[in-house]
């Protein structure tokens, strides 16, 4: 019986104090604001792990389970991102038209003779709607760029189906990469972040050009806001 108790009070001893070790019964660790204090060392929750992989604490048990749903949120985070950026750079080339009501609003700025060698330029035509309507209205010329390559196709064939072949030249690929030389005048509807981009497009232009954009600033002094028109002029 001496040596049961012996042994018994051995086991409970060992018990108490890898107990203890682990942090449980409160005894080895404290709770802090971000996390938990265990022996002068802070461990915080949902960036660190217990030393221990196998410890069963509750302090332990809940770094690894907060430490595991912070990774899960962070993919997720990173996916949605990944996702979101796909989305604009879809956005920013797939075809958005001008409304047909503001078109010729848009072309009359120009003031345009009719049956004058007038070349309009639209960096970023889209379906050409905007070029078409000017062919057609005044009999000038016209030069569009589109870099989306489906929208490209489309212009084409409105280009085409209208019967504007030998006035409208459209072009596939990035407008900031095509001289503007030529233009007497350039038509816009574009993301402010690439209206921003091509003002360095506008040196070239030649004195008195005028350069309209449909909803968006032109980020240069001396941009004049009509309704939902901006018109800059190179001096």
């Amino acid at each position: 019986m001496k040596r049961f108790l012996i042994v018994l009070l051995l086991l409970c001893s060992l018990f108490f104090v890898t107990t203890e070790s682990r942090g449980g019964g409160g005894g080895g660790y404290s709770m802090t604001s971000r996390g938990y204090l265990w022996y002068g060392k802070e461990y915080v929750r949902g960036r660190d792990l217990p030393d221990n992989p196998n410890c069963r604490c509750p302090m332990c048990q809940d770094l690894r389970a907060s430490y595991y749903t912070a990774q899960a949120q962070r993919a997720k985070a990173k996916k949605r991102k990944v996702a979101y950026e796909a989305e604009i750079e879809n956005a920013v080339t797939k075809l958005i038209g001008t409304p047909h009501k503001d078109i010729p609003a848009l072309v009359k700025v120009f003031q345009i003779k009719k049956g004058s060698n007038f070349v309009l330029l639209d960096p970023g035509c889209g379906d050409a709607r905007i070029l078409i309507h000017a062919v057609k209205e005044y009999g000038c010329r016209a030069i569009g760029i589109e870099i989306n390559e489906d929208t490209y196709k489309i212009a084409l064939a409105k280009v085409k189906q209208a019967g504007l072949g030998h006035r409208i030249k459209i072009y596939h690929g990035d407008s900031r990469k095509f001289s503007w030389e030529k233009a007497d005048g350039v038509v816009m509807f574009l993301f402010p972040e690439l209206i921003s981009d091509l003002t360095s497009s506008f040196r070239v232009l030649q004195s008195g050009t005028k350069v309209v954009s449909y909803s968006h600033d032109i980020p240069l002094k001396g941009t004049v806001k009509c309704d939902n028109i901006y018109v800059w002029r190179k001096k």
